[in-house]
């Protein structure tokens, strides 16, 4: 019995070949991701406290932390509740086919990609520690 993982790769799909479930589930977590970031993004870019968006919604602070908390399966009534609650915001939609995009070449975590990341999240993140020098005096 074999005991290593079975790994996949994705390739664009094609035929009547099914897709495996892993494939899908990579790629349904990927969306989720993206749109939490999103709507994060948005949070922190508005200056507003969760009471004060739970107070926007309608709904209880407790509801707005756990949303918060971790990326979900938020449905797009979800989405487009937040985005106008927090800053009048709709989201916009686009295909984009990453099989086409180039290969990353993983010197670093792709959220500390520059490309990616936006306003003043990329100093705090990219900002390089003063480095500190020692000493050592000869006995």
């Amino acid at each position: 019995m074999p005991t290593s993982r079975t790994t996949f790769a994705l390739s664009k799909p094609e035929g009547r070949e099914p897709i495996p479930a892993g494939v899908l589930a990579y790629m349904q977590t990927r969306n989720r991701l993206h749109v939490f970031t999103l709507v994060q993004t948005e949070f922190e870019k508005a200056g507003i406290t969760q009471a004060e968006l739970a107070g926007r919604l309608g709904k209880g602070t407790d509801q707005v932390c756990k949303m918060f908390s971790a990326p979900g399966n938020w449905t797009n009534d979800t989405i487009s509740d937040y985005l106008w609650a927090i800053s009048g915001a709709e989201i916009e939609y686009k295909v984009t086919y990453p099989l086409e995009k180039s290969a990353r070449n993983h010197t670093q975590p792709e959220w500390l990609d520059k490309r990616t990341i936006t306003g003043t999240n990329r100093e705090t993140l990219t900002r390089k520690q003063p480095s500190i020098t020692v000493f050592a005096e000869a006995s």
